[in-house]
């Protein structure tokens, strides 16, 4: 197998990609338009978490990962990151929440809050939500959610409130949730692809610049 691996990676041939398990990781209309103009080039998909993806693109499993990151804490010089979309962090809050009445919230408003995130994405979110938390003088939940309904789930029965980034609205809608800027957070989370800076596959390359242009 690990033979295998490197023999695709020396070539331009298949792509081995890997996406985070997350709704706005949603590339399916980049990639048909891609593969309609590159018919004899195949992508393989895999969906998993962030800790997975970054684990595969590190070990040579997959060619590239689409991920959200905030930063990548540890030294990886092997590992290159191409930002392609930037979000903005806002506050989900129960549609019953008294906040919700407001436009907008200061760190301030949240004293007191407990903050929900999912426990499987607990060390990649760690910096984020700790650190909103500990400003707004609130507290992160002591057992977390393991799938993302389950945490909407509980943010719509006004058990906890969670950061999200602002561009994922329309996939709460109909939800009993609401998004709510926070006015003086301007900490964010990009959409970015990694990959090893040291693959000599001309397909990476041609796939890197398509998706680059896309977020454009």
């Amino acid at each position: 197998e690990r033979a295998a691996i490197e023999a695709n990676r020396r070539t331009g041939g298949d792509l081995l990609i890997a996406t985070e398990t997350f709704p706005e990781i949603n590339l399916s209309d980049f990639f048909e338009v891609f593969q309609a103009e590159h018919p004899d080039l195949r992508c393989t998909f895999s969906h998993l978490y962030f800790d997975a993806v970054l684990e595969g693109v590190v070990s040579g499993k997959f060619d590239v990962g689409f991920v959200r990151s905030f930063e990548l804490t540890e030294e990886l010089p092997s590992i290159k990151v191409a930002l392609l979309k930037k979000n903005e962090m806002g506050l989900l809050v129960s549609r019953r929440h008294p906040l919700a009445k407001q436009p907008s919230v200061r760190l301030a408003d949240l004293h007191d809050e407990t903050f929900l995130f999912l426990d499987l994405h607990r060390n990649f979110h760690h910096s984020i939500f700790y650190e909103a938390a500990k400003r707004a003088s609130s507290r992160v939940a002591d057992e977390l959610p393991a799938t993302l309904d389950a945490l909407l789930f509980l943010v719509g029965q006004n058990r906890g409130v969670t950061l999200s980034g602002g561009s994922l609205t329309n996939f709460y809608s109909g939800r009993d949730i609401c998004f709510l800027p926070i006015e003086d957070l301007d900490t964010g989370y990009y959409i970015s692809a990694i990959y090893n800076g040291r693959t000599e596959k001309s397909s990476l390359q041609t796939m890197l610049n398509a998706v680059k242009a896309y977020f454009a």
